[in-house]
């Protein structure tokens, strides 16, 4: 102001004959120059207030303060209880301070004021409290009494329901408070995945004020070691051979870090190692043990104490199995001197043991029955049962084999000259015990001497029977000769593995599995009738790979993550009669019931450790389900507010993202547009436009007024239109330009008819 007033010009006094002339002409340029001086001085006015406002940063539609309004105001608490809310940040952790912030947001009320609570990151309950309630004690007393769980949560999710929750709005003074730690993997989305959250967060902020609370108070994330994978050599382990695992842990922040990492067996320590990572690296870890007894361990990795707790552990069951016990149920010989199928199964399988058939209930490894022995026999001490084609079969002996292998055992199905096809199909069929998956059709042979013999064909198959000859093709499997076979024909409506095909094109191995266990039909007979393939070198590694193969059940213990999706090998609901933690206490009965098999999973198994499901088809049936936390957790890296206004995430969004509910004015930061944006940049622009226009005035104060009567316009069109930040500045300064030519050459137009 004092130098608008300094260079004021200064009006000098001439005596001159024509004076009384100029006096009209003088007092009429005197008004136009004051007129022009106070709209200067009015310009640079403005230019410094402009200035001094965008330095406050001031900001329109803030947080609403319900002291300051007289109308009631709803509000949807969305509220982060995922794992990462539990690390610790130098003392408190993240979830403490949102318990604090909440409960002073409920503390600072006002009468007629409506809420809503929504979790995010709990699969369990996330909708706490659907419809609005004006008490907020109600919402204090869940508020304290929530606690974060070991899941990941889904910001896609989140919105999807807090849209919903749009409908349950009382009033149109509607606001959202989104309580969170932002990390990356769920705020820093690429792809279609930004573009989807970015409609929906828009969407949610059209229909309330939106405001996210940061509470990773510190950008570089705290250190955090996570054990991600524990990968077994050979499963199941054998009793006093080495079992070696392997342990993946992870370090994804940007720090190096040292930790212990110990292997324990029921609770007890096995073996200890101290481990040094450099940042954001994984490594491998390996233990080697030797177990004594044949059992399930349950085994737990345990790293040390970190930031985040809930990834330093590691739960998982080993089965520990001696060698599997085999039962031969097959036929009595003909003769002393004949050779039986047990005979070449025996060499085949265990060597050593004796060559007569055993006394029931013996405690060979070995056992060889026929019928009548088979029914005095009991199956629990077996771990795989043969069926070597035995002709008399009841229908009691099928449900007996098929109750052993819906608990897990492992069964093997040959042919033989002396059984009956249809007795098979009817008994153990399809429409029987269904442990033949489809008919047996008829036996195909060929003309001994002169017939040429069935062979394996080429066809590779990744079945662990026939694993020892995938890498070795000239091994004997391949050059197997095959006599005679039954022809099979599978049902529409099984599932089953074909393991090795002849070269007609016909199956010769087949599995398929039945409740828990699993069953290996053989169409041909281990006899030299039947085939050279007992006499081949390929019989001994096949027949062993498949008792192996048999007598250990994988579905019987079942790896799953707390959050995700329930594993497909998991038992059926209806099969399951109770559930029991890791201490021995039931959990979950038929008596407290489920809908879905997944509302049993995210309601009481939502904690890390081991469980067993207990089938209510039979006692000795029990699944072990190994639950560990979302790995995806582990970072506790954040994605910092400035981030978000580069990128196009939040940009051109009416959402504000600040550090503290109270949302003080030094550590608010707002993005957005329009009434609700910060507007120190704006503010800034228009000091420029306005210096431009002062300097136009300088020049001609005709450029200067076409000037501010094409700002006025364009800034009302694009209020009107709601054009991007781009747009408007780009139009405004075309606005400005076109109205000052206007002005410019109108003034020339009509200078031009006057003298004229």
């Amino acid at each position: 102001m004092a130098i608008h007033f300094l260079l004021k010009r200064q009006p000098r006094i001439e005596f001159w004959g024509a004076s009384r002339f100029l006096k009209v002409a003088v007092n009429r340029k005197h008004i136009q120059l004051q007129v022009q001086s106070i709209s200067q001085l009015l310009v640079r006015i403005a230019i410094l207030t402009l200035l001094v406002l965008s330095a406050a940063e001031p900001h329109l539609g803030a947080h609403l303060d319900s002291k300051n309004v007289d109308t009631p105001v709803h509000r949807l608490l969305i509220l982060d209880t995922s794992m990462s809310m539990s690390a610790t940040d130098g003392g408190r952790s993240r979830f403490d301070e949102l318990q604090r912030q909440v409960l002073s947001t409920l503390s600072n009320r006002f009468p007629g004021d409506s809420w809503q609570l929504l979790l995010h990151g709990n699969n369990d309950q996330p909708d706490r409290i659907r419809i609005p309630v004006y008490d907020p004690e109600a919402i204090q007393e869940e508020v304290t009494q929530l606690t974060t769980t070991s899941q990941s949560a889904s910001l896609s999710e989140t919105l999807q329901r807090a849209l919903s929750y749009a409908d349950e709005f009382p009033g149109n003074t509607n606001e959202v408070l989104f309580w969170t730690d932002m990390p990356v993997a769920e705020w820093a989305p690429s792809g279609g995945q930004a573009f989807e959250l970015s409609e929906r967060l828009n969407q949610l902020s059209q229909l309330a004020h939106l405001s996210i609370i940061d509470l990773s108070s510190e950008r570089t994330a705290p250190v955090n070691l996570a054990v991600k994978e524990v990968r077994l050599q050979k499963v199941p382990a054998k009793v006093g051979a080495p079992c070696t695992l392997e342990v993946l842990i992870g370090n994804p922040e940007k720090r190096a870090a040292k930790t212990f990492v110990q292997f324990l067996s029921n609770s007890e320590v096995i073996a200890e190692k101290e481990v040094e990572f450099k940042s954001q690296s994984e490594k491998t870890v390996r233990f080697e043990t030797v177990f004594t007894n044949p059992e399930l361990k349950r085994c737990e990795i345990r790293i040390g104490e970190d930031a985040l707790a809930g990834d330093n552990h590691y739960f998982f069951a080993v089965p520990v199995q001696s060698e599997p016990r085999v039962l031969v149920i097959e036929d009595s010989k003909s003769s002393p001197e004949a050779f039986q199928q047990s005979d070449f199964l025996r060499l085949a399988i265990s060597p050593t043991s004796e060559s007569r058939p055993a006394e029931p209930n013996s405690a060979s490894l070995f056992v060889s029955v026929g019928p009548t022995g088979f029914r005095e026999q009991s199956l629990e001490k077996f771990d795989v049962v043969i069926l070597a084609g035995v002709s008399n079969l009841t229908t009691s002996d099928s449900e007996r084999l098929r109750q052993f292998v819906e608990a897990g055992g492992g069964l093997m199905i040959s042919m033989s000259d002396r059984m009956s096809l249809s007795q098979y199909n009817e008994r153990l069929g399809p429409n029987g015990a269904n442990l033949i998956p489809g008919i047996l059709e008829q036996r195909l042979s060929i003309e001994v001497p002169d017939g040429v013999p069935f062979q394996v064909s080429d066809a590779s198959s990744t079945h662990p029977m026939v694993s020892p000859f995938r890498h070795h093709p000239e091994s004997g499997l391949s050059t197997t000769r095959i006599y005679a076979y039954i022809r099979f024909t599978p049902s529409p409506d099984q599932s089953l593995q074909r393991v090795v095909d002849l070269d007609s094109s016909d199956p010769l191995i087949v599995e398929h599995h039945v409740g828990q266990g699993r069953v290996i039909t053989v169409f041909s007979s281990f006899d030299i009738e039947w085939g050279s393939w007992v006499l081949w070198p390929s019989f001994l590694p096949m027949m062993r790979q498949a008792v192996e193969h048999l007598s250990f059940n994988p579905d019987g213990i079942v790896q799953s993550r707390i959050g995700k999706v329930v594993p497909e090998n998991v038992l059926n609901l209806l099969e399951i009669s109770s559930i029991q933690n890791d201490q021995g206490q039931v959990i979950w009965d038929q008596q407290i019931g489920a809908e879905h098999l997944s509302d049993i999973f995210d309601s009481y198994l939502t904690q890390p450790g081991l469980y067993s499901l207990k089938s209510s088809q039979s006692r000795s049936t029990v699944q072990v389900i190994a639950r560990n936390v979302d790995i995806e957790e582990s970072s506790l890296k954040s994605v910092a507010a400035d981030e978000l206004l580069r990128g196009p995430f939040l940009n051109g969004l009416n959402v504000e993202i600040v550090e503290d509910a109270e949302m003080s004015a030094s550590r608010r930061r707002t993005f957005g547009r329009g009434a609700e944006s910060h507007l120190s940049r704006w503010l800034v622009f228009s000091a420029i436009l306005l210096l431009i226009v002062d300097q136009l005035f300088a020049i001609r104060s005709q450029l200067a007024t076409g000037a501010i009567l094409g700002l006025i316009v364009s800034v009302a069109f694009v209020l009107w239109i709601q054009a991007s930040t781009v747009s408007s500045v780009v139009l405004i300064l075309l606005c400005m330009i076109t109205g000052a030519v206007i002005v410019q050459f109108s003034d020339r137009a009509s200078w031009r008819t006057g003298r004229a």
